[in-house]
């Protein structure tokens, strides 16, 4: 995992995540800005669902006994990603898509979301 110098670990073990929340890094223990990133793409996508809670594409059946955690983990580390609401202009979810990569250095910089964000915003 790759984080700017801006990495930190947590080593509380009773710390509770929200996992829709977390980018994958986050499992490890592991934060850094990248992973805020991870973050303001589920937020936008909350804005777009009107406050509705984002779900994977394919509904899962979670097996017996199994941890409902372990398998959203499971899903993300098979490159599943939230979909497009229905309410969200293809330009912003492409910006979403960019927050989610699963390689933290290849997601899209706060400076970039406000340029392209702005560029969206100027065209309409």
């Amino acid at each position: 995992m790759n984080c700017e110098n801006s990495t930190y670990r947590r080593t509380d073990s009773q710390f509770k995540l929200h996992v829709l929340w977390a980018p994958p890094e986050v499992r490890s223990g592991t934060y850094c800005r990248q992973s805020d990133i991870w973050s303001f793409g589920v937020v936008c996508l909350e804005v777009f669902l009107d406050g509705g809670t984002p779900r994977l594409t394919k509904p899962s059946q979670p097996s017996p006994g199994s941890d409902p955690q372990e398998e959203h983990w499971a899903r993300l580390a098979q490159n599943e990603r939230f979909p497009k609401p229905l309410t969200c202009p293809d330009e912003v979810y492409e910006i979403m898509k960019l927050c989610w990569q699963s390689d933290p250095q290849k997601r899209i910089s706060f400076r970039e979301i406000v340029k392209k964000l702005t560029r969206i915003r100027a065209s309409q």
